[in-house]
């Protein structure tokens, strides 16, 4: 859902205005979240291209498939000009839950 300043609006494709910038007053937790087609990145900061044949999409290896990529747990200083890549540190258990267990 788009939101406005008086009423939620719900996305549409065939709108002009809504197709031209997708991700205009979106729930501000996905540009946090989700690195999206033009979204800025990286050291220095450069638009993130995930259109087909784009500098970050196929048929480059390892490329995303959906046309996102994930920013939460990214260093955002990466130099993505130099080829750059990021590694995922995914928390699998809490030392907390060692004590518990």
């Amino acid at each position: 859902m788009k939101v406005n300043a008086t009423t939620a609006v719900k996305f549409n494709w065939n709108d002009p205005a809504m197709a031209a910038n997708p991700y205009a007053n979106r729930d501000p937790r996905l540009a946090m979240s989700i690195i999206t087609n033009n979204s800025t990145f990286g050291t220095p900061q450069r638009k993130v291209r995930l259109w087909a044949g784009g500098l970050d999409a196929r048929p480059i290896i390892d490329a995303s498939k959906t046309g996102y990529y994930l920013r939460k747990y990214q260093i955002e200083s990466l130099n993505l000009l130099n080829n750059n890549t990021g590694v995922h540190s995914w928390i699998i258990i809490r030392y907390p839950e060692i004590y518990l267990n």
